[in-house]
């Protein structure tokens, strides 16, 4: 894409300013050339429990101290969220259920008064520059810190993490100055089966600099119309446009495996020895990563398939169709007891209860696995292998 193409104004948010600095180039295919993302089951989960608090949350604006959400009213809430067009999948819309149901009473409030939910906040920065930023909902709590909130339904992570996140550090200046007047936090708040976690972070001024200059150095940078890539082919591999990155195929072309047979290991000094191995690492990463690749692709085309074969001229395909099982949440307090561990840390554990994780708890326990079977539901999930491909005998 010619530096033309490029707006001279930074169209900014936290997550648009961690992409790119994370790969000036994914930010140019994702936000630029409209190049689709595409959203995992966990995010279509994530959207629907969003919709849900935003409902609860709106109901809510303008009370003091208003009462919890039960359960009946968060799933209210998630049936209106399934409502806005959000197309779920049945696993997904069991999964958010699950979710909602066992997070009752939940109170989007913290005992303090909802101020306002999905609200936009507007951050200048030098030169007339303007950074956008966004609150999934904004809280005066009982203490009359004013906090800017933010669900998450992925992983926790730490408080470090969290502070060196542009979320944090832009929201903080944001809600600065938005509310001059008064002491100001960002909350995240992590949901999770059964459970809620909150971190909160308060206004401290290098916080706010270091988000402040973090946008404002992207934007300076995209104003010049840089867009280079960050390859690393272990993060690549994670790229939505990966197939499309120029860059990124250049350096799967580079670490492809010689054509001349290498010197005899024995041969060869020390320091060679240690770069050759860190070499063919990187070729085997990048190998197994091109293949899993190659294997969805494949996928695609099982319409075509007769029984377990997928044939193509000089090459056949062997295919292989499994059902894979899970087991129900309340396993977890069960085992729990039967393993003398916290229900948290099993829950920490097995993740969302599933199947690989508890059958590695259970492993070797015939007491805790006559406990796990009891909750063990059957194959619900279908998922198919690519287990060989083989040129096809002449």
């Amino acid at each position: 894409m010619s530096k033309r193409r490029w707006r001279d104004y930074w169209d900014g948010s936290p997550s648009k300013l961690k992409r790119f600095e994370r790969c000036a180039l994914a930010y140019r295919f994702r936000y630029v050339d409209r190049i689709k993302d595409p959203t995992g089951p966990e995010g279509r989960v994530g959207l629907l429990v969003h919709g849900a608090l935003e409902i609860v949350g709106r109901a809510r604006i303008g009370e003091t101290a208003p009462r919890a959400a039960s359960a009946a009213e968060l799933l209210e809430a998630l049936g209106g969220s399934i409502e806005e067009g959000r197309n779920p999948t049945s696993e997904d819309l069991q999964a958010a259920y699950d979710l909602v149901g066992m997070l009752a009473p939940f109170d989007v409030s913290a005992g303090g008064e909802v101020l306002g939910v999905e609200l936009e906040g507007e951050i200048e920065l030098e030169g007339g520059v303007t950074f956008g930023m966004y609150f999934d909902l904004v809280r005066r709590r009982e203490d009359g810190v004013v906090e800017g909130v933010d669900w998450k339904t992925g992983q926790q992570r730490t408080r470090t993490d969290l502070e060196m996140d542009p979320q944090a550090q832009l929201g903080l200046a944001a809600l600065r100055d938005a509310y001059p007047e008064d002491d100001v936090a960002v909350a995240f708040v992590f949901l999770a089966d059964g459970w809620v976690k909150t971190t909160q972070i308060e206004w401290r001024e290098g916080l706010d600099q270091m988000g402040r200059g973090r946008a404002l150095a992207a934007h300076w940078s995209w104003s010049r119309g840089t867009g280079d890539a960050s390859v690393d082919l272990d993060s690549c591999r994670y790229c939505f446009a990966r197939d499309k990155c120029g860059p990124y195929r250049d350096a799967l072309e580079r670490v492809e495996t010689p054509s001349v047979e290498p010197v005899e290991a024995k041969d060869l000094p020390i320091a060679a020895i240690l770069e050759e191995r860190h070499r063919f690492s990187t070729i085997a990463k990048a190998a197994d990563q091109r293949r899993k690749d190659l294997d969805v692709e494949i996928k695609r085309h099982l319409g075509r398939a007769d029984g377990d074969k997928l044939e193509a001229e000089g090459f056949s395909a062997k295919i292989r169709e499994r059902k894979a099982g899970g087991y129900d949440i309340g396993v977890l307090p069960e085992l729990a007891a039967e393993l003398a561990l916290d229900p948290y840390d099993v829950l920490r554990e097995c993740g969302s209860v599933k199947a690989a994780k508890v059958k590695a708890m259970i492993k070797g326990n015939p007491d805790a696995k006559a406990v796990a079977d009891k909750y063990k539901k059957p194959g619900s999930t279908r998922y198919v292998e690519v287990r060989a491909v083989k040129k096809a005998k002449q």
